[in-house]
């Protein structure tokens, strides 16, 4: 079976932890990059072969939902986590293939 390369985007650095803690348990998944900066994921996915990326929704360098506003248009999946449920809606409307809240477990 072939690994999954990840992208991870949390401004919460024990969030990336934890995140990073359970997706990294897997050994079909790759955590590519990992990163508590949004504009760094994003030059990462353009310049790299990336298969999914999870991020945050509010974040202080740029919102999640124009963030997956912008991988979308690359066909690379977005899991959306954030603690705000009230985002679940916005983060469908950007194809969002998942939500999931926080924290995550």
């Amino acid at each position: 079976m072939d690994v999954l390369k990840l992208v991870l985007i949390d401004d919460d650095p024990q969030g990336l932890r934890a995140l990073e803690k359970i997706i990294g348990a897997s050994d079909f998944i790759d955590i590519a990059l990992s990163t508590t900066d949004p504009q760094l994921a994003l030059d990462f996915i353009q310049a790299h072969s990336v298969d999914v990326l999870i991020t945050d929704i509010v974040m202080d360098k740029m919102h999640g939902i124009h963030l997956a506003s912008i991988v979308e248009k690359l066909n690379i999946p977005v899991i959306i986590c954030s603690a705000y449920i009230h985002y679940a809606y916005d983060s469908y409307q950007v194809n969002a293939v998942a939500f999931i809240k926080k924290p995550a477990e």
